[in-house]
């Protein structure tokens, strides 16, 4: 079994490791010949950064780019994975040599997760460190690419992009439209979770500036949200519009010193630096979760379903 395991998927890993060995190399240059400009730049007090990341905009894009990793992954190993099973009857033949569903399952499962935590793993490993530079630079590690690409989120994505596949896969048994669902749903599922569910694992902290005075970002931290109240506190909705204490201000000037004495102020909301690693650690066990359940029902599938 696992010999052929091996001579169906010996392509797919071929392909995957070549791209995994050439962005190695080319991560591990880009990645020292960044820290060493940055270590060039980092005691010099009149240097800035901002040339240093225009210098690796090509690495950098990259790197952005693997954020696409996990749906291919999905779509090539995922509904790749059963589907040309299904359509070429290969299951059939490998269920009638004395070969059970169950072990033909548990072992095609077996070998093609394993394989999506490794090349996973692998990719998400060299990103995390060649982006040490960059984090130490601009430390945004919570913004949304930088987020996605780094640490445990990659591998977690991979495993529900493999999982979608084979659950859309097993049951509906033809590629083109296990790979449509795997593509849309997996894009589907990541966006809802980004935008709707991401900001709210921890409740966020406030900071309160007077208006027209400058914000302070604190270092590292992820800002979701910036309201404006006025003198009573109330969310002040739309545009500001001048009070009418402030009308006969005969400047700009005038008048944005009034609208400040009168008590109107920015409430920023955030998320600190140091909540990084529980936000990775909640979304990576979303996205696990997610993937077991989606082998879960294939696995039913595939069980009870007639050859």
């Amino acid at each position: 079994m696992t010999w052929v395991l091996w001579r169906q998927h010996r392509t797919q890993v071929a392909v995957l490791g070549a791209i995994l060995a050439v962005f190695a190399v080319l991560m591990a240059i880009t990645g020292n010949q960044m820290a060493h400009d940055y270590e060039a730049i980092r005691h010099c007090g009149d240097c800035r950064g901002f040339g240093l990341t225009r210098s690796y905009n090509l690495p950098r894009t990259v790197v952005n780019l693997s954020v696409g990793v996990p749906v291919l992954l999905g779509v090539f190993l995922g509904a790749a994975m059963m589907a040309r099973e299904v359509e070429q009857a290969t299951n059939v033949l490998a269920w009638t040599q004395s070969v059970t569903r169950r072990r033909w399952l548990a072992t095609k499962l077996g070998t093609v997760l394993l394989i999506t935590v490794a090349i996973a793993g692998g990719m998400a490993a060299l990103v995390t460190w060649w982006s040490r530079t960059m984090n130490s630079l601009q430390d945004y590690r919570f913004e949304a690419l930088q987020f996605d690409i780094q640490n445990l989120s990659p591998v977690a994505y991979s495993l529900f992009a493999v999982a979608l596949g084979f659950a859309a896969a097993a049951i509906l048994r033809r590629m083109l439209p296990a790979v449509g669902v795997t593509v849309g749903g997996f894009f589907a599922v990541r966006l809802f979770i980004e935008l709707s569910v991401r900001p709210h694992y921890a409740a966020t902290r406030h900071a309160t500036f007077a208006l027209f005075a400058p914000t302070v970002r604190p270092r590292g931290a992820w800002m979701v949200g910036t309201k404006l109240l006025d003198g009573n506190g109330d969310v002040v909705r739309g545009p500001l519009r001048m009070p009418a204490a402030c009308r006969a201000a005969v400047d700009r000037l005038s008048a944005d010193q009034c609208v400040s004495k009168l008590g109107y102020k920015v409430v920023s909301s955030f998320h600190p630096a140091d909540r990084y690693w529980p936000f990775q650690w909640i979304e990576a066990g979303i996205f696990v979760a997610l993937a077991a359940l989606l082998v879960a029902v294939g696995a039913m599938v595939v069980l009870r379903r007639d050859a």
